[in-house]
């Protein structure tokens, strides 16, 4: 008796023990698993800023130093009829810059109107400006601007870059030369051969950058190229990081909660550059027949930028509906039994796969393959992500086949 009152006693001691033991783990299993949770948000809103800023620093990347976006932007700006409007201002007031309109004009007039000179000169600037909209929606004229900005802004960006033989420090400038059209409109306009001959070759020129500016501008290069692919690789491992941190059983869910982050970073992109925009009419637009224009050239220059932010919600969404199918809920054990007869079989489930793809890449902006290192990172993520989702499926449903009678939908413990 004594000895059975001992054991009693010793399991009333030991039992306390062990539910303490049992508590113990438990609290520290919520405690590790609500720091999990903090870590991983910290991980997605971090990467999502840095998304933010990254994309700004791919628009200046694509924007300003790609020759051939240049000139694609380049021919929008010509397209459109308010910047169109804003250029023939310019060439006709560079024209009677550059030569005596009114005197080209007397030595046209008979003897007896020549004193009306002045004022058909005057008056002929409405006209001539309307005349060189006109003349700049001609074939003719969107070549030699195709070719000006093509030839300007590859010698601007190997100088940027400090590349071949090009002095890069020199006391000039890198322009725009116009000079061609302007002569071509003072002949429009009639005006002498001996005064167009005397047009000077500057007439027309933009400047794209000044020599005092070099030396920034080509430290600005360097650090908009060296951070384009560092902050790509950045955000891309933070985001990984943020699904590989969570619980096992909250992968998919922190996983929506990337893709979902992608997408609202794409929208931020987009509200900043309608803000931008706002602002560069604002600021630019000294008169109000100027706003037209100066929004016409703020939103074709911002173009890339809306292509990457509407990419950005594109795969967002994307990542998101990967992540809900993916889930233990029952829409998505539905749709994931719905789909088993297909994904079985391996070659017809790739061709699907691979026609989506295809069909996503064509149809969503801002994909480019001249960009290698993102295109692959997203693809290959694509290609695994298939291959998880197939497999996953054909071990939860292996008797699935089409046209069989649907099984109880059981979940993956």
């Amino acid at each position: 008796m004594e000895n059975n009152s001992k054991s009693a006693a010793a399991l009333a001691d030991e039992e306390p023990t062990a539910t303490s033991e049992k508590s113990a783990a438990a609290d520290s299993d919520v405690m590790d698993s609500d720091e999990r949770g903090w870590l991983v948000w910290l991980l997605i809103i971090l990467a999502s800023l840095i998304a933010v800023f990254s994309g700004f620093n791919v628009w200046l990347q694509r924007q300003l130093l790609d020759t051939e976006s240049w000139v694609e932007a380049s021919d929008e700006l010509l397209a459109d009829d308010h910047v169109r409007g804003a250029i023939s201002v310019f060439l006709v007031d560079q024209v009677y810059e550059a030569v005596d309109v009114s005197s080209g004009l007397e030595e046209r007039l008979p003897e007896d109107f020549s004193g009306l000179a002045g004022v058909l000169s005057a008056a002929l600037r409405g006209p001539a400006t309307e005349g060189v909209d006109r003349l700049l929606d001609t074939q003719i004229a969107r070549d030699i601007w195709n070719t000006a900005n093509e030839k300007a802004h590859s010698t601007m960006v190997a100088i940027l870059r400090d590349e071949g033989d090009l002095v890069s420090t020199g006391d000039g400038a890198v322009t725009l030369e116009l000079g061609q059209l302007v002569r071509q409109l003072a002949s429009e306009l009639g005006l002498p051969s001996n005064l167009i001959e005397n047009i000077p070759d500057d007439a027309g020129q933009i400047v794209l950058i000044e020599s005092d500016n070099l030396e920034a501008s080509q430290n600005a290069v360097r650090l908009v190229e060296w951070a384009s692919s560092l902050l790509f690789v950045i955000v891309v491992a933070m985001y990984v990081g943020a699904v590989m941190v969570a619980d096992k059983s909250r992968r998919m869910l922190a996983l929506r909660n990337v893709g979902w982050a992608i997408a609202v970073s794409g929208v931020s992109l987009l509200l900043l550059r309608r803000a931008g925009v706002g602002i560069a009419v604002s600021y630019l637009a000294e008169i109000e027949a100027a706003e037209d224009p100066v929004r016409s050239v703020a939103l074709i220059a911002t173009g890339v930028l809306q292509d990457l932010a509407w990419s950005a919600i594109a795969i967002g969404v994307l990542i998101a509906i990967y992540a809900i199918l993916s889930d233990k809920s029952k829409a998505a054990l539905a749709t994931r039994r719905a789909l088993a007869p297909l994904l079985r079989r391996v070659g017809l489930a790739w061709l699907v796969a691979l026609a989506a793809l295809y069909l996503f890449l064509s149809v969503y902006p801002g994909f480019d393959f001249r960009r290698w290192g993102p295109a692959l990172v997203f693809i290959s993520l694509f290609i695994v992500g298939v291959e998880v989702f197939r497999r996953r499926t054909v071990r939860e449903f292996p008797d699935a086949h089409f046209g069989k009678a649907k099984p109880d939908l059981v979940a993956d413990p």
